[in-house]
Parts: structure tokens; sequence; C-alpha cells
């Protein structure tokens, strides 16, 4: 299990959709709900690196990200 992050770039700003879930044999996506135990901790992780993302990308490249309607809720 795991946290992916995936980025498209709509009307010149990128989005990110962050999903929760394991990729199978055949090497596709598969969306799962994390154990109850470790929700904080990747919601956590989640927030610091979009935060880091962004800083990044506006400082470097004078870009925008932003988090897509169908991406993991930061708690």
């Amino acid at each position: 299990m795991g946290l992916v992050a995936r980025f498209s770039l709509v009307d010149g700003q990128f989005e990110a959709t962050y999903q929760i879930g394991r990729y199978n044999q055949t090497g596709e996506w598969i969306l799962e709900s994390a154990p109850k135990s470790a929700v904080n901790e990747i919601n956590r992780t989640q927030e610091v690196f979009h935060q880091k993302l962004e800083a990044t990308l506006n400082e470097k490249f004078e870009l925008t990200v932003s988090i897509h309607d169908d991406s993991v809720e930061f708690v």
C-alpha cells in the first residue's frame, strides 16, 4: 500500500491527484483505503510533500499547483 501523486497540466497550472492504493500484478493502480492506524501519518506526509512541491515549483519555475478534486483529502 502506498500514496501516489499524479500530475496533469490544466490551463497552464499543474494539478496534483493524490491517491492511496497499490499496484496489482499487472501494474494497474488499485485504490484502497488506508488502515486507520496509518491515516494521520499519511495525511501529514502528503501535506508536507505538497507544501514543498508548491514552494519549489513557485520559486524555481514560477509555476503553481493545486490539488485535484479526486484526491485523497487532507485532514
